[in-house]
């Protein structure tokens, strides 16, 4: 699939444009001539439209045409939140960086936005064109503006009527667990542990190949966790090379480590702090998750919790 993305022409961003249109909008779309339905005899049309896009960071990168979470503009849903460390947010009070804790001043942005932004750079791209402007400036307005646009992709589409920026919702499992935040703050604690305690990597590894019990369906792969943890699956960031599943079950073993081996140790506090703080918000996901919480009392928590651990990677930084 990725090489077939490669080749098409405006890449996934046109794909998902034109499947959409299609199973939308086309003469038999969901949303349009609704789907026929026969029950006890009876015809029934069911009409639907599009609520969620799902995806995590990387999907909606691409979807959206968008430069992502490495980009000066690493929310696309707002557009007063910038890269840390462009200097832009310490010269005006309007504009804060993505380390930002305090969620309560991050500024919406509408879909119209994103389509004011698609007609800028589509005259931008026609000015190039005519050699009214240079290739240069034209990267450096896309970089500036945080997103490309083809006329074939999904941010020049006015026909959709999707409201993009609420629409495109979030896979939390890749973005928390896959190279995500959970991830990253029990890496950096490990390495808080290999620098300050002088207490590698294989000190967990020993803990996690203990004869652990695990459930059935989950034996064969939770007996290999410890691999995880083998000096050629940590990137030079320290970042585990794990799949969101295996992450998802090392979460409760890194924990019981954390809980029995770094108790009441100072010098790592300010990281076992920060790691703890992650973990709440992750107890917060699963208790929603496993219908233990209502949604909109999990996404109050966790709001709350998230604030939190960003407050604390501060301090740990």
């Amino acid at each position: 699939r990725h090489d077939m993305i490669k080749e098409a022409v405006g890449g996934w961003s046109a794909m998902l444009h034109v499947f959409l249109n299609r199973f939308l909008k086309g003469p038999t779309g969901i949303s349009a001539a609704g789907l026929p339905l026969v029950v006890d005899n009876d015809i029934f049309y069911l009409v639907a439209n599009v609520s969620n896009l799902l995806a995590d960071g990387e999907g909606h990168q691409t979807a959206l045409e968008w430069g992502g979470a490495s980009s000066i503009k690493p929310c696309f849903r707002h557009w007063n939140v910038l890269k840390v460390g462009t200097d832009l947010a310490s010269r005006n009070a309007l504009f804060v960086e993505l380390d930002c804790a305090d969620p309560g001043r991050f500024k919406c942005a509408s879909t119209s936005d994103l389509h004011d932004i698609a007609d800028a750079l589509t005259a931008m791209q026609a000015r190039v064109a005519d050699g009214r402007t240079t290739q240069s400036k034209m990267g450096q307005f896309q970089k500036a503006c945080g997103f490309g646009c083809l006329p074939s992709g999904m941010l020049a589409d006015r026909q959709l009527g999707l409201d993009l920026v609420n629409v495109c919702t979030y896979d939390w499992m890749h973005t928390f667990l896959q190279d995500g935040v959970i991830s990253m703050d029990a890496a950096l604690l490990l390495e808080a542990c290999r620098t300050k305690l002088n207490m590698g990597l294989d000190v967990v590894r020993d803990l996690f190949q203990q004869e652990w019990s695990f459930p059935r369906q989950h034996q064969s792969k939770g007996r290999r966790l410890w691999q995880a943890l083998q000096d050629r699956r940590v990137s030079e960031r320290k970042i585990f090379k794990a799949a969101a599943s295996e992450m998802l079950q090392l979460y409760g073993l890194l924990r019981h480590f954390v809980e029995s081996q770094l108790d009441g140790i100072a010098e790592i506090a300010a990281e076992r702090a920060s790691f703890e703080a992650a973990c709440r918000c992750m107890d917060i996901m699963l208790l929603a998750k496993r219908g233990r919480v209502d949604m909109q009392e999990a996404a109050n928590m966790l709001q709350v919790a998230a604030r939190e651990h960003l407050s604390l990677i501060h301090i740990s930084e």
